[in-house]
């Protein structure tokens, strides 16, 4: 068996993130930062022009998509380095405050 059922899909949902990951390691590795050109992949993001939010490479790796639609859906997305996206995005992702939570 190749891992996969006829629908496309993992058999085993570790060997579908498995995969995913190793896709956008891959992708990026051959990429760099639209704006500034860093090309460690370790600094790379993704950012969709038609959203105002950029999405973290971590979240795709761990979508379990087959390779095909992951890579389809990777072609609409610009890369950035994490500075370039904090100078694009410059809310905080978070407060900070003298309580503890």
């Amino acid at each position: 068996s190749s891992g996969r059922e006829t629908t496309g899909r993992f058999h085993s949902p570790t060997a579908a993130l498995a995969s995913s990951q190793q896709t956008v390691r891959a992708y990026l590795a051959h990429k760099q930062c639209t704006d500034c050109g860093a090309a460690d992949p370790r600094l790379l993001d993704f950012d969709c022009p038609r959203r105002h939010r950029p999405l973290r490479a971590a979240i795709l790796a761990t979508s379990g998509w087959p390779r095909g639609p992951l890579l389809v859906s990777l072609l609409g997305w610009e890369v950035r380095c994490a500075n370039c996206l904090r100078r694009k995005y410059p809310r905080a992702p978070y407060e900070i405050s003298d309580t503890p939570c």
